[in-house]
């Protein structure tokens, strides 16, 4: 709270300038993983056999992929910032069961296994962090280009070709090979344990489109082989979903130029919560010895001021001892006791003369609702810059008082400041805000709810690029009290 009394030095309320971080974010990084595929299918759909001679035939063919390691080793551009691009080199191994059906032999499972090996590369995204930025979770979405054999030798189901009694005996089929590019999709968790050093657990889809035709024309190529004939097979177009989990080690392997940290640097507050002139020649009245008229100066003040949070404070304390002594002004200094209090919440002196003229009203057999101390909150800021000098501002605040009507009626003034404490000037992004000739953003509203949500764009009017800090100030126009908060932001570069 920034409501002071009028003896509080102005100088106390300077602002500093924090001290100045130097910092180096990894530019690129190497991860080495290991994990596995877990279980999936490769493919599941009828394969369709045609001759010259023959009407069509239907083999159904499912091919399902059981557990198995995998290996991968990443590149990433920017790992621990809000977007960079990834490389990556993948291989694997894992057993598979194909089972057969139809045509003219039984139904026919077989075990066997696939090797496959790929490349991708695409775009990781930050959803969120920790550890100063060191700590991150992240999506990722990329393209893959995936090769996957699958090893025959175990056997095949023979009706599959079709073979007739020219060709008895066990057939030894060769491998089938699909290559395709696909989609590349995962979730990633990046856990530092040093400064150079992190691990990184991984979950992935990998969306893969079988390329049916190349299988279809191994297919063809095999059976004429073997038995001379000419047929044609068609595959139904099948999309795989390949899931791993992998968890790897990742090193840091470069790093950006070094930058400074944003940093507040604000000129000294002396315009807040000063009281004014008329409240100072009030209480030297008072001190003087004329206590009522002093009461009455300042009531002449709230009266034109009413958000004069430290004339309210010096009324209600000067009443306070004469409404001791005196029944008739009780109730009265009581509510003005109240009004000070909700703009100068904490103040023990208000508490304590609140206290003593609350127990009276009590004694006297009344029981005066509890009064409603608010403690005005502003959040911390969030602040996006452009290079077009364009400023977003967004916030809550709480601990408003709402009007007869229920609503809640504030004040808000933004000014910006540049590296060495000066003004910048800045011109409003919405009709209901001006600006008043020193280049401060001056704007009232009114909110239906708490907490009251602020969102605020306006523009510098001239941008340069570097370190800025800007300062909000919330005003309740209905109890008058103020906070303000600020941040630091850089304008980048152009």
């Amino acid at each position: 709270m920034l409501l002071m009394s009028a003896a509080t030095s102005p100088a106390a309320l300077a602002g500093q300038e924090e001290a100045e971080v130097v910092r180096q974010v990894p530019r690129w990084s190497v991860e080495g993983s290991l994990g596995s595929r877990m279980v999936g299918t490769f493919y599941d759909d009828f394969v369709t056999r045609k001759t010259l001679a023959d009407l069509p035939s239907q083999t159904r063919w499912t091919e399902t992929t059981e557990l198995g390691p995998e290996a991968r080793v990443v590149l990433r551009h920017n790992p621990v910032g809000g977007a960079g691009l990834y490389l990556t080199l993948l291989a694997g191994h894992s057993g598979t069961v194909a089972r057969y059906s139809g045509a003219l032999s039984p139904p026919e499972d077989i075990s066997r296994s696939t090797n496959y090996y790929g490349v991708g590369f695409g775009l990781g995204m930050k959803l969120s962090e920790w550890d100063g930025g060191q700590g991150v979770l992240a999506y990722n979405l990329g393209t893959v280009a995936l090769t996957q054999t699958i090893d025959l030798s175990p056997g095949h189901r023979d009706a599959f070709a079709q073979m007739d009694a020219k060709h008895p005996g066990e057939i030894r089929w060769t491998s089938r090979t699909s290559t395709s590019w696909g989609l590349d999709l995962g979730a990633s968790l990046r856990v530092p344990v040093g400064r150079n050093s992190a691990l990184r657990f991984s979950f992935r889809d990998l969306v893969i489109p079988v390329n049916t035709a190349q299988l279809a024309a191994q297919e063809r190529s095999e059976v004429r082989s073997i038995s001379s004939e000419r047929v044609t097979f068609s595959l139904a177009p099948y999309t795989a979903h390949q899931l791993s989990l992998s968890a790897g080690f990742e090193y840091v392997v470069s790093r950006g130029n070094p930058r400074r940290d944003v940093v507040r640097v604000l000129p000294e507050r002396v315009d807040v919560a000063v009281a004014d002139p008329a409240v100072d020649a009030a209480l030297a009245v008072a001190v003087a010895g004329d206590t009522a008229r002093a009461i009455a100066s300042l009531e002449q003040r709230v009266a034109l001021v009413p958000q004069d949070g430290l004339a309210w404070r010096a009324l209600a304390l000067l009443q306070a001892p004469r409404a001791e002594f005196d029944p008739t002004v009780r109730d009265q200094t009581l509510a003005h006791l109240e009004r000070a209090l909700n703009m100068n919440p904490g103040d023990t002196e208000l508490l304590r003369a609140y206290g003593r003229i609350r127990g009276m009203v009590q004694r006297e057999g009344r029981v005066p609702e509890a009064v409603e101390v608010r403690r005005l909150e502003l959040s911390r800021l969030a602040v996006q810059s452009g290079g077009d000098g364009s400023l977003r501002l967004s916030g809550a605040a709480r601990g408003l008082g709402p009007d007869p009507k229920g609503t809640y009626r504030y004040a808000i003034t933004v000014e910006v400041f540049d590296d060495g404490g000066g003004l910048v000037g800045v011109r409003p992004g919405l009709d209901e805000a001006s600006v008043d000739s020193e280049g401060r953003l001056v704007l009232e509203g009114v909110g239906d709810r708490l907490p009251l949500a602020l969102a605020l764009d306006l523009f510098l009017v001239q941008p340069e690029p570097g370190i800025h800090s800007v300062r909000l100030r919330l005003t309740d126009l209905e109890s008058g009290a103020t906070v303000e908060t600020s941040e630091g932001f850089e304008v980048p570069g152009g």
